[in-house]
């Protein structure tokens, strides 16, 4: 077992029926993508300073004399299942978000996420498994702090310039 120094840790793991095999390559299974928001974000996803994903997996958040209350997502996993594992020392009084977009389906159809939360160690919330389609956008649930999850549970088709 490894224990994360990290007080949020944030697993996403998928299934994608159409696609059964165990894929090696970019682009050679479904690409289903984790997303922890900063509160400034303002809901923003895929903003450039306040949006952890693979697009910017170490943002500068909070403290910028220290890197402990910066996120860190490990692996962006892009031929299918995951996991994706975005983790965080908390040291501020932000509230993050927990966001999944299903980022290319690479012709295998829906794919069903299931997400997981640890905190201090211990699995504190599990949501799914979520059907989307691509493009979709999972917003999960919020997390404070003290590690009090808001559910939120809403899924929106996105499209560039509408978050």
């Amino acid at each position: 077992n490894v224990i994360s120094d990290k007080q949020l840790r944030v697993e996403l793991t998928w299934t994608t029926p159409g696609d059964e095999t165990v894929n090696e390559c970019d682009g050679c299974g479904s690409d289903v993508d984790l997303h922890l928001l900063h509160e400034n974000a303002n809901s923003n996803h895929f903003e450039a300073k306040y949006d952890c994903y693979f697009g910017n997996k170490t943002p500068e958040w909070d403290s910028t004399s220290s890197t402990e209350d910066n996120p860190s997502l490990d692996l962006d996993d892009l031929d299918g299942w995951g996991p994706e594992n975005i983790g965080i020392k908390i040291t501020s009084s932000s509230t993050y978000e927990i966001g999944v977009h299903y980022w290319d389906d690479h012709t295998y159809g829906e794919s069903f996420a299931t997400l997981r939360v640890y905190f201090n160690g211990g699995l504190l919330y599990q949501a799914g498994p979520k059907r989307l389609n691509m493009w979709d956008w999972w917003s999960v649930a919020s997390i404070d702090p003290g590690g009090t999850i808001q559910e939120i549970d809403d899924i929106t088709p996105f499209e560039f310039g509408t978050f």
